[in-house]
Order: structure tokens, then C-alpha cells, then sequence
């Protein structure tokens, strides 16, 4: 599969996804031990804190991430079979 091309076709869950959680997922296809929080997707995209965790809930609601409570805060991990979750996608 070509992540280059995820996003490119109408129709199933891809349609939720924004600009954003895009880059996000073809970056963790890239990178499968990352690790995402609020801050960092803030960070990376410029984003305030509530924009940046509704796409990293979004992402996580599609099954794309997986999260994980520290404290307060969560920590997203892609799952494991990211790149198998968006064979569809292309």
C-alpha cells in the first residue's frame, strides 16, 4: 500500500478524517513506536489544546490510535495494525 495515497478515495471512514489526523496517521505508518499527546500534535500542528485532542479522540474513536491514561493526560499509540485498519483507505 502507498500511504502517499490515503485520503485520495471518497467514501468509508477516511471521509472523517481531516487534514491533520491524515498527516498524523501517514506519519505513524512511518514511525509505529511513536507516541502522541496533546501537546506534541499541538506542537506539530499549531493547533490550541481542544483542537488537538478532539483529532487525537477522532483518531483513536476510528481505531487508528490506541490511548493510554497517564495521570490526567493520555498517550496515543498507533495500533498494531495500522497499516492492515487503512488498506481500505487507498
Amino acid at each position: 500500500m502507498d500511504p502517499e495515497n490515503i485520503g485520495s478515495r471518497r467514501g468509508g471512514a477516511h471521509d472523517e478524517l481531516n487534514r491533520r489526523q491524515l498527516e498524523l496517521v501517514l506519519y505513524a505508518l512511518r514511525y509505529p513506536e511513536s507516541e502522541f499527546t496533546t501537546a506534541s500534535h499541538q506542537r506539530a500542528q499549531g493547533l490550541d489544546a481542544q483542537t488537538a485532542r478532539a483529532d487525537l479522540m477522532g483518531l483513536a474513536e476510528l481505531g487508528y490510535l490506541r490511548k493510554h491514561r497517564i495521570g490526567r493526560a493520555y498517550v496515543f499509540y498507533p495500533v498494531d495494525d495500522l497499516d492492515q485498519r487503512i488498506a481500505g483507505l487507498t
